[in-house]
């Protein structure tokens, strides 16, 4: 945002700290040390990280695909920095499978896009255009919020149905070796699969 402020100004400096640590820091600096490309993406990287809401420009338009497997990639290492894996989807399973909680696994594809959405528009939009009066917003609707009946926006986290309306059959084993008639799965006429402790391999 420094970086986009500047052509209005020479010079823009900020207090920070307290008391022995109070200082004031030269931000016009630091923005000069960034190319433009990193100055417009960070206010977007900072809406993505800090908030529970990248061609980058002012106004973007979209998410580009390329982008968005970059940030899949980026994801999938905040919560397991060893995986191998690219596809946000692909590694939610994994971790889903090793019995770690939902806190610790990654959101679904459609959550990350409906958040970047969210990121996209604070951070490209409205602080894109922080020194405009009236800043000309495209409607929340398109970047990850919905309306409510009362006409003010919350987020819409997923597109997709919640899984306890259509998993009625998430069912998962038990069994480490052959699976027999006290199987979970086999009650409820099921195959095991991946997330069965037999991993699916007892068929």
């Amino acid at each position: 945002m420094v970086a986009q402020a500047l052509p209005c100004m020479d010079e823009l400096w900020m207090d920070f700290g307290t008391g022995k640590n109070y200082c004031y820091i030269p931000a016009h600096e630091i923005a000069a040390s960034l190319s433009p490309q990193k100055a417009r993406a960070l206010p977007v990287f900072h809406a993505m990280t800090r908030y529970s809401l990248l061609t980058l420009t002012t106004k973007p338009v979209s998410i580009r695909d390329d982008t968005m497997h970059c940030i899949e990639r980026f994801v999938v290492l905040l919560y397991d920095r060893t995986s191998p894996y690219m596809d946000v989807n692909e590694a939610r399973k994994k971790l889903f499978a090793k019995r770690n909680s939902v806190q610790r696994i990654p959101p679904t594809y459609d959550a990350l896009e409906q958040h970047m959405k969210r990121s996209v528009f604070q951070g490209g939009y409205v602080w894109g255009q922080v020194l405009v009066l009236q800043p000309l917003l495209p409607s929340p609707t398109s970047w990850g919020w919905r309306q409510t009946e009362d006409g003010s926006y919350e987020p819409l986290w997923t597109t997709l149905p919640e899984a306890l309306k259509i998993c009625f059959e998430l069912v998962l084993c038990g069994c480490k070796k052959g699976c027999r008639k006290c199987c979970k799965c086999k009650k409820a006429n099921l195959q095991c699969t991946g997330l069965c402790a037999c991993k699916g391999e007892c068929q």
